[in-house]
């Protein structure tokens, strides 16, 4: 939208809170609101690639815009526009497109304003509930079903953005766990997931597999999550904790190279996926909607209202790659054999048998 006072009440009081009303506090981001030395143009552009959808304001036809349209049809952006029915007619090429016509009068009052919010939310309700909504423009449709790694790995078919929830939900349906986790300290503090393991525990449905440096704070926080985890157990299944979870403790020098976590579901079955988890978080497990998802899950009621993907702050990313999955594996099975293996040499004949039917990965 052009960067003009008249248009900032129309930003200010519907095009912001129908956003962030749809995706939550935040969603919403104009080019000129982050101050810092870049290129408001560059700035600009940057935002729109790596937007879900871009709402864009034509009333006065203004020339920055309609390039700035034209950037976003070509990302295929799920795009918006929105024009006054006073201002000049629209140009032949966006006549086709979804638009949003106003009408403020003079002096417009809240209602005026509220009026164009709710008829914005009524468009980004629609696409949200459908993440596999079609742009309407000319180059999605010409384009059609040609894959474009950029602009698709964001959002639609590739996406590599993964929610708190569609992690605990792919968990619940895979059978192994293994996890490269250079910092244990948050696991014992997460309800939802403890839930996962104690469900595991009590049915046997999935084994979990944890590669920690030989660190004191990684191990204290795999015992202290073991016994969190006991703690809630009764004798019998408490007993079957071992047959279920285990951690080994390898080499410091191994992680240097892992700054955050990664996790593989069903390394040895199908289907095979591998996540970093929050890797641009300051703390794993830290942001808010972690623990509003953490508390609505733990009890094992879903929240009234479930918050949407699209109101968390800190994702997980899904490795797409297939052959980094595959070697990813091999590291993993070959560092936690060789744990299993320095275990073996100090276990009793009983003990060595257990570690080798039950923890050894073919």
């Amino acid at each position: 939208m052009p960067f003009r006072s008249e248009f900032d009440d129309l930003y200010r009081q519907a095009i912001e809170p129908a956003v962030e009303r749809c995706f939550g506090k935040g969603a919403c981001v104009r080019g000129d609101t982050k101050r810092t030395a870049q290129v408001v143009s560059d700035r600009i552009l940057e935002a729109m690639i790596r937007s879900d959808i871009v709402i864009g304001l034509i009333t006065d036809n203004n020339p920055n815009v309609m390039y700035e349209i034209g950037v976003a049809h070509s990302l295929r952006k799920p795009t918006l526009l929105l024009r006054s029915k006073e201002a000049s007619p629209a140009p032949f090429d966006l006549l086709p497109h979804e638009r949003i016509e106003y009408e403020l009068p003079p002096a417009p009052g809240p209602e005026h304003f509220k009026a164009i919010q709710e008829r914005i939310e009524e468009y980004l309700v629609a696409l949200r509930e459908n993440p596999n909504y079609e742009s309407s423009s000319a180059l999605s449709r010409l384009l059609g079903q040609k894959y474009h790694p950029y602009v698709d790995d964001f959002r639609g078919r590739r996406g590599w953005l993964r929610g708190y929830n569609e992690v605990l939900d792919l968990e619940t349906t895979a059978a192994t766990v293994w996890e490269i986790n250079p910092d244990s300290h948050w696991l014992a503090d997460d309800e939802a997931f403890l839930g996962q393991i104690q469900s595991s525990v009590k049915d046997l449905s999935r084994k979990y597999y944890y590669l920690v440096p030989n660190e004191p704070r990684a191990v204290g926080g795999m015992q202290r999550t073991l016994r969190r985890i006991a703690s809630t157990l009764g004798a019998s299944d408490r007993k079957r904790l071992d047959a279920c979870l285990k951690y080994v403790a390898a080499a410091p020098t191994f992680f240097e190279l892992m700054p955050f976590s990664v996790v593989i579901y069903n390394a040895t079955g199908s289907p095979k996926e591998a996540i970093l988890l929050e890797p641009m978080a300051a703390q794993i497990g830290e942001d808010g909607f972690d623990q509003q998802a953490a508390k609505a899950r733990g009890d094992g009621r879903e929240p009234e209202t479930p918050p949407h993907r699209w109101e968390e702050t800190t994702f997980d990313v899904k490795i797409n790659d297939h052959d980094i999955i595959v070697s990813l594996i091999e590291t993993f099975r070959k560092q936690w054999n060789l744990g299993i293996d320095n275990e073996y040499k100090r276990a009793n004949p009983r003990e060595r048998q257990w570690l080798r039917d039950t923890w050894y990965i073919e």
